[in-house]
């Protein structure tokens, strides 16, 4: 499917959730106008529609965190949908966690750190912002 420009992998036959919530479109939306330059955390990142608007509007760089590694994976095809880059992590980002390097590392449940996915890995050229 495609919102504002973007395309989504969505799945209207497989799970009760579709893999886009449409009332968020709106906050989706305004990530474009915060995120130019700056780097971009999304935290229980679900099928990572906030990273793909965050690294198709200028983001210096994404980390999308979810526990589910059938979510990570599909944060991944999104970003690579849209031809983007950005770091995907399968961790806990609940209390007392820190899945991205912090002191509590360890304590990550599920810490599976996913390959990056990058037009090095994939053939797709990078995004025009430049995200990592």
């Amino acid at each position: 499917m495609r919102e504002n420009g973007l395309k989504f992998e969505v799945n209207l036959s497989d799970y009760v959730d579709t893999g886009l919530f449409l009332d968020h479109r709106d906050t989706r939306a305004r990530v474009r106008d915060a995120v130019k330059g700056k780097r971009f955390l999304n935290l229980f990142a679900y099928t990572g529609a906030f990273s793909v608007y965050a690294a198709a509007d200028g983001a210096a760089s994404t980390v999308s965190v979810d526990l589910s590694p059938q979510y990570c994976d599909w944060t991944k095809r999104n970003l690579k949908l849209n031809a983007l880059r950005g770091e995907v992590i399968c961790a806990d980002c609940s209390a007392g966690s820190s899945p991205i390097g912090g002191p509590s590392i360890s304590s990550c449940s599920t810490r599976r750190r996913s390959r990056r996915t990058s037009a090095a890995s994939s053939s797709i050229p990078a995004s025009k912002g430049g995200a990592s």
